[in-house]
Formats: structure tokens, C-alpha cells, sequence
């Protein structure tokens, strides 16, 4: 038995530096990743602490104005409506409608909303117009907030928007809904 453990204690021996290095390195590690997360969340804190986000819910009565088409229908498409956090307000937006393949039809373009203050937000959008068989087409898309002016200025956010246009008429109506995050005043 004394042999035994006269072995095992000569192994351990040359052993013990190495296993107080592996335990400092662990300890070392599991503080570098505390401070870590710490550091995060302190950032993400202050920059949360910065900004605010506004919600953006609001409807428009829209007309048409055609620019160029087909198969590149380009319009310019002017609202005017209420919206949370921007009171009585409009847009316009220049969006254009790819017919050169079968409905339903990719829309993209830009936006300038502007709100009863002057402030205005910027966007750039994508989706899907969808002529259906009653005179009218079904507009959905994404809004891409991309900044603006006044309390808009830096403004960033996503706005999911749909719609109809009563394609006779150039006229239509458009619901928003989504958030745009601001600096705080």
C-alpha cells in the first residue's frame, strides 16, 4: 500500500503546477466572460437609454400619378392621413411595379413621410401589387425606415403597409403599422 501511494504521490508531483494553471485559466476565463456580458449590457443599456422607439400606425387615402410604364409602371403615389406620432400628415412615394411577369407583381421604391411638425422620415420599400378581378389591386409591402429630419433625423425601423387602389381611379387607401426608433429628445 505505501508503495502505491508513494507512486501516485510522485506522479501528482510534476502534475500539481499543471493542474493550479488549468484552474487559474478557468478562473481567469469564467471572469473574462462575466466581464464580457457585463460590458454588453452595459452598452446595449446606453444605447436603449439613447433611443426610444415610436410606434407608427396610421391610414391614408392615396392617388396615382403615372411617371413611365410598362412593363416598368413607375408612379408617384401621394397620401394623405392621420398617423400615431406624426398626427395629420402625408407621403410620397415613387414606386415602381414590375408587369413584365405574372401578378403577383413586385413593387419597390422610396417614401418621404412628413409630419405635422415638418419632421420627415425616409424609407425605401418592397413587396407585391395584386390586380384582382373587381377593378382593384391589392398592395402589400415593407417599409425600410432609413432616417430623416428633425426629431426623425437617424431614424431607423421596420412599417409593414397594406392597401387597395382602385386601379380606374388612381385612387386608394393604405394602412401602416410598425415602429421607428428615434434619439431620445
Amino acid at each position: 500500500m505505501n508503495g502505491s501511494f508513494k507512486l501516485k504521490a510522485s506522479i501528482m508531483k510534476p502534475l500539481k503546477p499543471v493542474l493550479m494553471l488549468s484552474a487559474l485559466c478557468f478562473l481567469l476565463s469564467a471572469c473574462r466572460k462575466e466581464i464580457n456580458n457585463t460590458t454588453t449590457k452595459q452598452t446595449e443599456k446606453s444605447q436603449s437609454e439613447k433611443t426610444k422607439v415610436v410606434p407608427f400606425k396610421g391610414e391614408y387615402l392615396t392617388t396615382n400619378q403615372p411617371l413611365a410604364g410598362p412593363p416598368l409602371v413607375k408612379q408617384k403615389v401621394t397620401g394623405m392621413g392621420e398617423a400615431a406620432s406624426l398626427g395629420n400628415s402625408m407621403f410620397i412615394a415613387y414606386a415602381t411595379v414590375n408587369v413584365a411577369t405574372p401578378p403577383p407583381f413586385v413593387v419597390t421604391g422610396t417614401a418621404t413621410f412628413i409630419a405635422a411638425d415638418g419632421s420627415e422620415f425616409y424609407t425605401e420599400f418592397t413587396g407585391t401589387n395584386t390586380p384582382k378581378g373587381d377593378g382593384t389591386a391589392s398592395i402589400l409591402v415593407t417599409h425600410h425606415v432609413t432616417g430623416g429630419t428633425g426629431r426623425f433625423a437617424n431614424a431607423s425601423g421596420t412599417v409593414a403597409a397594406s392597401g387597395y387602389t382602385i386601379l380606374a381611379e388612381a385612387k386608394g387607401s393604405i394602412s401602416y403599422d410598425g415602429t421607428i426608433v428615434t434619439a431620445l429628445d
